[in-house]
């Protein structure tokens, strides 16, 4: 059993060793963040009718956050491993299934950390959804 994970963490290591030799995985990467900020801002603005000159340090404040979460839970779901230029109805849902996870998880964290003493609890599902579109589209 012990085995069988430390295979399977070494084939993981390797794998992700590979992506990061890769040009492309970089740029990937950093079109996700872009997106995944951008989804932030978004939804901030969606929630107070552009208006978010009050919200600016609880954006800046929750973004490195968001971006360390979302990103390792979409490598966990495979967002990474193949060419969109080939993408199928599995992709997304593996996407869907990133988005409500990382989504679910951020939610959960701000509950647990501050009650949502600050934070609007809409603009954590309106960031889901605009994370969910903009990585349909990208």
């Amino acid at each position: 059993m012990r085995t069988n994970f430390v295979k399977r963490l070494n084939e993981q290591h390797k794998i992700l060793w590979n992506l990061a030799l890769r040009k492309n995985f970089w740029i990937v990467l950093f079109i996700d963040i872009t997106l995944i900020v951008a989804a932030h801002f978004l939804a901030y603005l969606v929630r107070f009718d552009w208006q978010i000159s009050w919200w600016i340090s609880k954006i800046l404040s929750a973004l490195p956050f968001l971006i360390i979460s979302k990103i390792p839970i979409f490598y966990m779901f495979g967002l990474y491993r193949g060419m969109w230029r080939y993408t199928s109805i599995a992709d997304l849902i593996n996407i869907t299934k990133a988005v409500v996870v990382s989504s679910g998880f951020i939610i959960m964290s701000v509950l647990y950390l501050n009650r949502f003493i600050g934070f609007s609890r809409s603009v954590f599902f309106i960031d889901g959804v605009f994370t969910f579109l903009f990585l349909c589209l990208h």
